[in-house]
């Protein structure tokens, strides 16, 4: 079983001028949610369970998708209180029985093959969280992430980068992460004390391939454009 979760409990303020009725993770893109495109690229893979960790209107995005998508199983993690990046994914883990586990955040999507992600981090001792980096010119929304070979070495803040690598948000986690993230006192942030910190061992997997975060309503609009043909295009390059 390949299984996965989508971290879709967000509020989406900063989209809130444009997306004010739905969550984030369902803001229309031509017509479709966002996460029906992220779902369509899971199941691309064989991703056979997905846990969408809800929160803010979790009920638009339950009501819409209900338990299943295609062949793929679909399992709610309710947060009724915010729990933090951290706390979703130590709440929606309990919900997974496979020794890794994909996450994925609600809000971006990077069209690269999640097989040779998951092959990178097969590759590496064990336990230990692997990161998928998008390779970038010019950029100042993301932080940059510091490599020494395919080792993490230090996440820097945002500040313009001419030319490096961000957290694109997709991360695979060995299994034994969860016991760790189940002692931390909710709500945490997965980033800031886990990431940051350092405390398994990370790897980076850099990837030169289409990427959009719709955060904010600049790239919200950009997405309205170009994403369902990019989409269409990489789904025809991969197949389970």
């Amino acid at each position: 079983m390949k299984e996965a979760i989508v971290l879709a409990g967000g509020l989406g303020t900063r989209l809130r001028s444009v997306v004010s009725d739905v969550p984030k993770p369902m803001s229309g893109i031509d017509g479709k949610p966002f996460l029906e495109i992220l779902l369509r690229q899971l199941s691309l893979f064989g991703f056979t369970k997905v846990v969408l960790s809800v929160g803010y209107l979790h009920e638009v995005i339950q009501d819409y998708f209900g338990h299943s998508f295609g062949t793929m199983r679909l399992d709610y993690c309710v947060e009724d209180a915010p729990l933090g990046t951290g706390g979703a994914i130590a709440r929606s883990l309990q919900q997974t029985g496979s020794d890794e586990i994909l996450v994925v955040n609600g809000d971006s999507i990077l069209l690269a093959s999640l097989e040779y992600f998951h092959e990178f981090h097969r590759s590496r001792k064990q336990p230990a969280i692997s990161i998928a980096l998008k390779a970038e010119k010019d950029f100042d929304r993301y932080g940059a992430v510091l490599l020494d070979g395919d080792r993490i070495v230090r996440f820097d803040e945002k500040r313009y980068v001419s030319d490096g690598v961000f957290n694109a948000g997709l991360y695979w986690l060995h299994a034994s992460v969860r016991d760790y993230l189940e002692k931390l006192p909710v709500p945490f942030s997965f980033e800031k004390e886990v990431l940051e910190k350092q405390i398994f061992p990370l790897y980076g997997c850099v990837f030169h391939d289409y990427f959009i975060d719709i955060g904010i309503p600049e790239d919200y609009e950009r997405a309205q454009t170009r994403l369902i043909p990019a989409f269409e295009r990489y789904a025809t390059q991969y197949t389970v």
